[in-house]
């Protein structure tokens, strides 16, 4: 999978919890892509097979953030999986300002492209998640 490059927007979610968008390469059902925010009986988030303190791990160990001992930032990505646990697309959210750390992060969850596909009551299904993250003196964490 080619790396697109970074890109920033505002991204609108539907009354019925699923993402609205014209089109998404790739999906099974591009008019459902579910917002899976609970994991419960019926429904279940996709989750990175690495895991989220891998993937933190990583995002800390980019040259590009270890650079910058003195910033301070929040980072939101927006990241649509396929029913087949496969990132079709991510969009950034929230910037850090600072374009190569913005890459540097979405190049990290470009590179774990391995993700159990969210679930909706016992079906496998396209959806999202939106990673949050916060930067402090160079350090990144979840929110």
């Amino acid at each position: 999978m080619a790396f697109l490059g970074v890109f920033i927007s505002t991204c609108v979610f539907s009354q019925s919890g699923y993402l609205d968008r014209d089109s998404v390469q790739g999906a099974c059902d591009p008019s459902k892509i579910y917002r899976l925010e609970v994991n419960s009986s019926k429904y279940k988030r996709a989750e990175c097979l690495v895991g989220d303190s891998e993937i933190l791990a990583r995002i800390n160990s980019t040259k590009e953030l270890r650079a910058q001992t003195s910033l301070k930032a929040k980072f939101e990505i927006l990241i649509i999986i396929s029913c087949q646990g496969v990132i079709l697309e991510t969009e950034i959210l929230k910037s850090t300002k600072d374009p190569e750390i913005d890459q540097s992060i979405r190049a990290v969850f470009h590179k774990h492209n391995k993700w159990s596909p969210g679930e909706a009551e016992g079906n496998k299904v396209d959806s999202f998640v939106v990673k949050k993250i916060r930067i402090k003196k160079g350090i990144a964490a979840w929110i």
